[in-house]
């Protein structure tokens, strides 16, 4: 591959604006604010969740994927202040939506079973659905795409759910892989990220990781469908799109800046008050900042804290006839006024890295029956 000759590593140059502040400068200071806004409103549904951690093996995917927007609006406004380093800064928070989405699938694996014989009592009796709905013009006709699992119920759902968690998981890994690919080509000057040439690696890699997302975000929404009546009590619509839109909009946005200012041939070119760099790295990750801010407020219906606390806990208890008292200490602990042992269990992803881990075994090494 011929080396990059980045335009974005040159000095902005652009006419002031307004009471001389560059369209650069202006839009550090709004990105900055939606940051700040964004992190304030993320931060404070987290700190209720943390605080209210009785059932640990809900709430640290859901801190997970409240960690989303921080992590998302910081190094958004990082990349626009810090412009030569986007493709580091950007790498980072990519990497950390493959988390975010293996932890919205545990989420809703734990919502349908919260212990391994509800887990088996839930799927044993599964009858998966075609992964591609067929037109109805072909329903007559056997798809090969259709479900053709045997005839044995365990082995049905032993089958489906690890299909479902490979195609779900190879995100992370793919995501990990491509990550340190363009960390080492960004650093050896072949990573090229305002270019869509074949002469360097960005054009591949980003193809690469559409093609796992776009798999991985399907089967995600087939397991969704799937199980919609059961999740019905859980508003995983809302959840789902919380994660989806932002996750969909951000490639959308890189996408379209990348087709309309990538290269010196391109429709859109820059101006006296809009540098190159403006156009590429600064009004993208703009507009992200923004978004990062409205679902950091949308995140306090999708993944409210009150439903948590001891009280609700009981007042449901209670109201589906059942016995007062904690049910299982192993998913419903005391509450702390300490956030921090809840961050630091959000923090630690050996749980995904193991479930990550158990379906490659099933993929290479032949398992027994499910019984």
């Amino acid at each position: 591959m011929v080396s990059c000759d980045a335009r974005l590593n040159q000095p902005i140059q652009e006419a002031d604006l307004l009471h001389g502040l560059r369209l650069h400068d202006i839009s550090i200071h709004l990105a900055f604010l939606f940051t700040w806004l964004a992190c304030l409103v993320s931060f404070y549904l987290s700190l209720r969740h943390a605080t209210n951690y009785t059932r640990p093996n809900e709430q640290k995917h859901i801190l997970r994927i409240l960690f989303m927007v921080p992590v998302f609006s910081v190094t958004a406004f990082l990349s626009i202040k810090f412009y030569e380093l986007h493709v580091y800064l950007e790498t980072a928070h990519q990497f950390y939506e493959a988390i975010v989405l293996a932890a919205f699938f545990l989420l809703l694996c734990h919502f349908l079973a919260p212990d391994l014989n509800t887990f088996k009592d839930t799927f044993t009796h599964v009858k998966p659905k075609p992964w591609i709905p067929r037109p109805k013009c072909l329903k007559k006709r056997r798809a090969a795409i259709e479900w053709n699992g045997p005839p044995k119920p365990a082995t049905s759902w032993s089958k489906y759910i690890n299909l479902v968690c490979l195609s779900i998981f190879q995100y992370t890994f793919v995501k990990l892989i491509v990550s340190i690919i363009t960390l080492g080509t960004e650093a050896a000057g072949v990573f090229c990220a305002e270019s869509n040439s074949l002469s360097y690696a960005h054009i591949y890699l980003n193809v690469t990781q559409t093609i796992s997302l776009t798999v991985a975000m399907s089967i995600l929404f087939h397991f969704y469908t799937q199980f919609r009546q059961s999740l019905g009590p859980y508003s995983p619509f809302l959840k789902f799109l919380a994660i989806k839109t932002v996750i969909g909009l951000s490639y959308m946005q890189e996408a379209l800046f990348n087709t309309l200012a990538g290269s010196e041939k391109s429709p859109v070119q820059p101006t006296a008050t809009i540098s190159i760099q403006t156009l590429q790295v600064g009004l993208p990750n703009l507009i992200l900042c923004f978004e990062t801010m409205v679902f950091a407020i949308l995140h306090l219906w999708a993944y409210p804290w009150r439903p948590y606390t001891v009280e609700n806990i009981r007042a449901r208890q209670l109201e589906n006839g059942e016995k007062e008292g904690l049910e299982d200490p192993s998913s419903m602990i005391a509450p702390s006024h300490n956030p921090i042992p809840a961050f630091l269990d959000a923090m630690n992803i050996s749980d995904i890295l193991r479930a990550i881990f158990d379906c490659v075994r099933w993929l290479v090494v032949k398992q027994p029956e499910a019984t």
